[in-house]
């Protein structure tokens, strides 16, 4: 069996192909006839193919239900082919290696929807094109009119070849779906650990600093104890009264010019040293109350400690609260409170005279604070370079928290002038030195 004619007619151009076996030469015979749409007569083609049937495998031929037409198989295609006419007639199929298409055809002329599946993204096309006689038809509203909506074609048209390479489509499709999800999900859980790895890192670093200044004042007071106890001993039993007696005295004029500079130095240090257990602790507790309560409510609180029976009757208690109290009543006479830190704050902060600056700047005072009347203060720990500026301030106090005088002392702080501390000649870094900014409103 071969014998077939197929016919190609448009407003374009008008094709006839006819093609037969003879079995008697083992032959197919092809006849071609052409004709444009200006041209009067066909243009005649004529080809033959050598039928080596030991080398060429048969076409797979299986008959409808109606029994009217046989279903062509050729590589990737698949034609209904009219047994009454020869000519194709139906829906073909066919795959290539990005789509599966179908075409409909009416007596050989393709007319109907073009279905198309794309096996990339496994899923039909929801934009179809349609042939009309023969012609491309891109304008949705003409092809609905020849032919109605367009639809996904059922399972139960589909050829069973085409349905399992459209299942297995799906099948890689969503396989490379989840595989990309996986690989977000996986690429999102290594930058979260990469994130979480900085952060404690950071926490790590953070951690070793504070623990580093911690030390680096500890082994500064620890310092400045040996330094008075040395000075302690050079001055012999009565240290602590000797510093009273000197600190009423101007320096050039003191006996011991050397304890009265270790009274400004060592304040703190000494107030443990002199004072009782008891004592020192009601002069801590009194200066909390003045930091929370204010002045006067300190005051009050001073005075219970000077009225109390032996808590605070040495002479250098005595001194101690008397020059406290002083302190306290100028403030309220000025309108202005200084704030004060805890003693364990003021144990950081030296007075060396080495470390007073040349230059000043004035900082910021922080708007939302000065709006308001608060007044505080910052204090600032700086390195001192080997030019007198100064690098790296961290922010070791801020009284009241939250009202900006922290950042304003930091910005200010890198503004400040030093003479620089030069040794055989060469100058040289001075770490953790303190610096106290106050924020008052003018009066």
């Amino acid at each position: 069996f071969y014998k077939r004619r197929y016919e190609d007619k448009s407003e374009y151009s008008h094709n006839i192909e006819e093609s037969e076996l003879d079995y008697l030469q083992g032959q197919i015979v092809t006849k071609t006839f052409k004709k444009g749409k200006d041209d009067q007569e066909f243009k005649t083609e004529s080809k033959k193919e050598k039928n080596e049937w030991e080398d060429t495998s048969p076409s797979k031929v299986s008959v409808e239900a109606r029994k009217d037409r046989v279903l062509l198989e050729s590589g990737q295609y698949i034609e209904p082919v009219s047994l009454k006419t020869g000519k194709v007639d139906g829906r073909s199929w066919g795959n290539n290696e990005k789509r599966v298409i179908s075409n409909s055809y009416n007596q050989g002329i393709l007319n109907g929807w073009d279905i198309s599946f794309d096996r990339e993204k496994a899923a039909w096309d929801d934009d179809p094109s349609c042939y009309i006689s023969g012609d491309w038809e891109y304008e949705a509203e003409k092809c609905e009119v020849a032919f109605g909506k367009s639809k996904t074609p059922a399972d139960s048209i589909i050829p069973q070849r085409f349905k399992v390479l459209i299942e297995s489509d799906e099948k890689k499709v969503a396989e490379a779906a989840m595989r990309e999800i996986r690989a977000k999900e996986a690429k999102k859980q290594a930058e979260e650990e990469r994130k979480r790895k900085i952060e404690a890192e950071k926490a790590r670093k953070a951690a070793a600093e504070k623990k580093r200044r911690a030390d680096a004042v500890l082994k500064r007071i620890a310092k400045e104890k040996a330094e008075i106890k040395e000075i302690s001993q050079g001055i012999g039993k009565n240290f602590c009264r000797t510093i009273v007696e000197n600190n009423n005295v101007v320096s050039k004029e003191s006996k011991d010019p050397l304890a009265f500079k270790t009274i400004s130095k060592y304040q703190s240090v000494i107030e443990q040293m002199c004072a009782s257990s008891a004592c020192y602790e009601n002069i801590v507790e009194a200066r909390k109350i003045k930091a929370v309560e204010g002045t006067e409510a300190a005051l009050q609180s001073l005075g219970v400690v000077e009225r109390a029976p032996k808590l605070c009757d040495s002479p250098f208690e005595v001194f101690l609260l008397s020059n406290i109290e002083r302190g306290w009543e100028r403030s309220l006479q000025s309108n202005y409170e200084e704030p004060n830190f805890e003693l364990a704050k003021l144990e950081r902060i030296s007075r060396d005279d080495d470390y007073i600056p040349l230059y000043v700047p004035q900082p910021q005072y922080p708007r939302r604070a000065q709006t308001r009347g608060k007044e505080g203060y910052a204090v600032v720990e700086i390195t001192i370079t080997t030019t007198g500026g100064v690098r790296d301030p961290i922010l070791v106090e801020e009284y009241p928290e939250g009202w900006g005088f922290g950042r304003a002392g930091l910005k200010a702080a890198m503004k400040l002038k030093y003479k620089p501390r030069v040794t055989d000649g060469v100058g040289q870094e001075v770490p953790n030195v303190l610096y106290k900014f106050s924020f008052a409103m003018a009066k």
